[in-house]
């Protein structure tokens, strides 16, 4: 009879021990969270609302002010507020990417960039090129941070 009380000594104690644990298990999802976004992940989610016309969401993965500059290095660098961002988009998406010889808008060369696989992680990589628009990793998540723009 000693034995039944003892056992459930033991199970309540472990009860309370694996009770304990549970914000550990959550403490450790969150901090899967907090890894650094990979670059093919943000472009399958940029091209898609890129596409769908989403404009709300292309902000939302936006940095701002948003930066442009002109071809080059000597041109300023202007900067741009959200309010202004929309109609600023619609211009930056129609203009040649100057990665062909034949003139190609930013919209064509964004549907035809594909990475659907993972890019080679190269060490410290915090930056992303992709024609006329310039991508960076900002606590962790990629963001749309700087455009060229050929002002004509």
């Amino acid at each position: 009879m000693t034995q039944y009380p003892r056992s459930i000594h033991v199970a309540r104690a472990l009860l309370i021990m694996a009770l304990g644990l549970l914000p550990h298990a959550h403490a450790r999802e969150g901090e899967v969270g907090n890894q650094p976004q990979a670059f093919h992940e943000f472009w399958g989610h940029f091209k898609s609302v890129v596409f769908a016309g989403n404009k709300e969401q292309v902000a939302a993965v936006t940095f701002f002010p948003f930066k442009t500059r002109g071809m080059l290095d000597s041109d300023p660098v202007r900067l741009h507020e959200r309010r202004s961002f929309d109609e600023l988009f619609d211009r930056l998406l129609a203009q040649d990417s100057g990665l062909k010889k034949e003139p190609e808008p930013m919209r064509d060369l964004i549907q035809r960039t594909d990475f659907s696989q993972a890019k080679p992680v190269k060490k410290h990589n915090s930056r992303e090129r992709i024609g006329n628009f310039v991508f960076q990793r900002v606590d962790n998540r990629w963001r749309f941070v700087m455009a060229y723009l050929d002002e004509e």
